[in-house]
């Protein structure tokens, strides 16, 4: 009988009978990680405790008898059912009674506890978390004290984040006022083997606290999941007194704009964004689906728009890693964080090896993959060929849609190439590169290309150079009054016929380009032809560098330059098809402009559109729905208006480098406010809100629907206010204090320790972002 109401949690192998909480002090233990001598009292038993149990206060004490020591110290502790999930953890809802001493003091603290269970709090955070009729099964534990020199939690992945980085929050002495008291910690985080935030002042036990960073990776990895985790150092050793999986913890979306600065750089209108994300994207997983199998992604996955600014998934990128078999947290390498000794690396893993026979088929592949593309790439210069032939302003509506429908099915081959080809020249590039190390000669000091005459053709440069000549070898009168009145003058004499058609012939090589190649909005150089002018008239030849190592006269045996000369030839020709598809593609690319523009120009007539670049302002399935629907036109003309009046908003504001979640970051975040306060994160999101400061329960009424709650300090006392805000921000507390906890069970914002928070205005307008732990107040 007593097997049944009180085990030792180091033995206990039916794990399911006292609750959570004690079944992760169980896992601790049997991996070797130590814990208090810790009895818990069975679901069963807490069941025949109170007033109708079988367990009355003498039995219980004398049930205890037999396993504790009177003259110790303990803490007692629910382990409820439901306690300590995955979705919710229940922090505080439940009573912990520390440093109890003495049997009828155990057999008291143990029912109250108990009783903790059935309270009208209980049931209210119930009713708030939407389970109104669930019912928790009790366990208590009853843990030796442990006198604590240092206290503390440790969290695996950052919890607002999701970052592979370990937060650890330390007090002085017991850690129950990181929960109860809701006490402002010391705050460490931990990255590849070094503290990249620490406390000023606190570094006597910087060694303890690693110590702590190092085993919580570890256990997190024994565990197979994030976990946080409850500890207490001793002076001697470290004790673990709780572990759980982090709550309310997401995939969270980690965005960045390092790639797309390039690529996309600027204000991206709907238009552009809805070609082109989808069209890359597509491109890009027919890549990798083609190296590693069918990796189920979609192109809406890989990037999204912030405030008309382009922003790739971070996250979905950590989704390949792990395909592939590297560490998913490898990805923050690519967004910027410090490199340091301890980072992840790109080792191969078990799951790579599994990948092989498909990389080995590519790269066999790629070895003459000049050969096979050759073809394609041929029928693309004929296609684009056919392009220019056709008249689009010939062409109704109807034809429009379908020839920007085939358009973009055809752009999605030339975009994959556009990929794969420059892939395979840095590859070879980088071959060569080493080879030419070995023959102690730089890179940059061999020449690639010599006799390689066929780049010219994708050189704007080289034409405008001899532009250039043929303007400067023009009459002097003739120099002036073409830059005072363009090419009109000339273009009346047939004297200077061949340096209009060149000009004629430069245009039609290269007058698709522009600023943006990825953003056909842009007007190309086609449309400008003064400024093409101007580009001739201003242009200065680059320096050509004469003093280059060239394969003829490279120091090298025969049996090196045998060895070499393969992947030289290949380096060359990939450097010309690199040229030759990224011409093609631009211009392919760029003919949306041309389709849409002609389609606009038609809207506009029928009264659609004011201005026919208006068009870009618009998504390609807004576009289709107003030519099916031209009775929309008035709804699409507001949705016109609202969008080029957030673009002019945004225009000037500076986006944060990376983003973390969903939602757009509030522009106001990104300007300078009345007043910014900070503090730490601890849940995630953004809110904008009007204070709601509350000192004190006389204060409960200021608690609007979707306000932002100002609390001093966090307690379990605050908890039913949650309900009604969107954001709540506090004075002291950390990362388990009981608004943070909470706030994130509820998916609602949370900063805390932010001094002066409760001095602000009552009722100002703020904005909280949940991410780096800013207020900012804008009204």
């Amino acid at each position: 009988m007593d097997y049944h109401y009180v085990v030792d949690i180091r033995e206990i192998r039916h794990r399911e009978i006292i609750g959570r909480k004690g079944a992760g002090l169980s896992w601790l233990s049997r991996n070797r990680l130590t814990i208090p001598k810790t009895m818990a009292l069975t679901y069963e038993a807490c069941e025949k405790i109170g007033a109708n149990g079988d367990l009355g206060p003498l039995e219980l004490s004398s049930l205890l008898a037999s396993h504790v020591d009177p003259e110790k110290r303990y803490a007692v502790r629910s382990s409820a059912s439901l306690e300590d999930g995955k979705e919710f953890s229940f922090a505080g809802q439940f009573l912990t009674k520390t440093n109890v001493q003495g049997l009828a003091a155990l057999g008291e603290a143990v029912r109250s506890v108990i009783a903790s269970g059935k309270s009208e709090s209980i049931q209210s955070y119930f009713n708030t978390i939407g389970e109104p009729d669930r019912k928790p099964q009790m366990a208590v534990l009853i843990q030796e004290m442990i006198d604590p020199i240092l206290s503390g939690v440790a969290f695996s992945k950052n919890p607002t984040t999701g970052l592979d980085e370990v937060v650890i929050e330390a007090v002085h002495g017991l850690g129950e006022i990181l929960v109860q008291d809701g006490a402002t910690p010391d705050r460490w985080i931990y990255r590849w083997g070094n503290f990249t935030s620490k406390p000023e002042n606190d570094q006597e036990y910087k060694s303890i606290i690693e110590e702590v960073a190092t085993e919580t990776r570890r256990i997190s990895r024994l565990y197979g999941s994030p976990v946080d985790l409850e500890w207490v150092y001793d002076g001697e050793k470290i004790y673990w007194l709780q572990i759980r999986p982090i709550t309310a913890l997401d995939n969270i979306p980690i965005y960045s704009n390092r790639i797309s600065r390039e690529v996309l750089p600027g204000v991206i209108k709907p238009l552009i964004a809805s070609i082109n994300i989808p069209l890359v994207n597509t491109a890009w997983i027919r890549l990798f689906d083609s190296l590693i199998g069918n990796t189920g992604l979609k192109p809406e996955e890989l990037a999204r728009l912030f405030h008309y600014r382009a922003y790739f998934n971070m996250a979905t990128v950590g989704r390949i890693f792990e395909i592939l078999g590297f560490p998913r947290e490898s990805l923050e390498l690519l967004l910027g964080f410090e490199k340091t000794a301890g980072r992840p690396t790109f080792r191969p893993s078990l799951r790579t090896f599994r990948h092989i026979p498909r990389l080995l088929r590519f790269f066999l592949r790629a070895w003459n993959y000049d050969q096979a593309v050759a073809a394609e790439l041929q029928a693309v210069e004929k296609w684009v060929a056919d392009l220019q032939n056709e008249d689009a302003a010939k062409l109704s509506q109807q034809e429009l849609m379908g020839r920007i429908e085939a358009l973009y099915q055809y752009n999605v081959g030339v975009a994959y190439q556009n990929i794969v080809i420059p892939i395979l020249m840095n590859a070879y590039t980088a071959l060569l590169k080493r080879q030419l190390k070995g023959l102690a000669v730089e890179y940059i000091h061999f020449n690639l290309t010599e006799g390689l005459e066929s780049l010219q053709n994708f050189d704007p440069n080289f034409h405008l150079d001899k532009l250039k000549t043929m303007f400067v070898n023009l009459p002097l009168n003739v120099q002036e009054r073409i830059r005072q009145s363009g090419l009109a003058p000339v273009r009346q004499s047939s004297e200077f016929d061949s340096f209009n058609s060149a000009v004629k012939e430069f245009s039609r090589r290269f007058g698709h380009l522009s600023e943006s190649g990825n953003d056909f909005s842009k007007v190309p150089w086609r449309e400008d032809p003064d400024g093409v002018l101007r580009m001739i008239i201003n242009h200065s030849s680059a320096p050509r560098d004469d003093q280059k190592v060239s394969w003829n006269n490279l120091s090298a045996s025969i049996f090196a330059r045998i060895w070499i000369w393969p992947i030289y030839q290949r380096a060359r020709n990939f450097r010309l098809r690199r040229e030759q598809i990224s011409s093609l593609y631009t211009f392919s690319y760029g003919w949306f402009r041309v389709y849409f523009l002609a389609l606009s120009k038609l809207l506009k007539q029928q009264g659609t559109f004011p201005a026919e670049d208006d068009i870009f302002y618009l998504s390609w399935d807004e576009i289709r729905s107003l030519v099916n629907e031209p009775a929309r036109a008035a709804e699409f003309q507001n949705v016109i208006s609202v969008r080029k009046d957030e673009i002019e908003k945004s225009r000037d504001v500076i986006l944060p480098e990376i983003i973390y979640g969903d939602a757009a970051p509030p522009l106001s975040l990104m300007r300078e406010g009345i007043s910014k306060l900070t503090g730490i994160p601890t849940s995630p999101g953004y809110f904008q809100g009007r204070l709601a400061i509350v000192l004190s329960i006389s204060d409960f009424e200021r608690v609007k629907p979707g306000c932002v709650l100002a609390v001093p300090y966090s307690d379990v006392g605050w908890t039913p206010l949650f309900a009604k805000a969107g954001a709540v921000i506090a004075e002291a507390g950390g990362i388990l204090s009981h608004s943070s906890i909470v706030a994130r069970e509820y998916g609602i914002p949370c900063v805390v320790s932010v001094y002066g928070a409760c001095s602000l205005p009552q009722d100002c307008e703020v904005v909280v972002d949940g991410y780096r732990g800013i207020i900012q107040v804008i009204g």
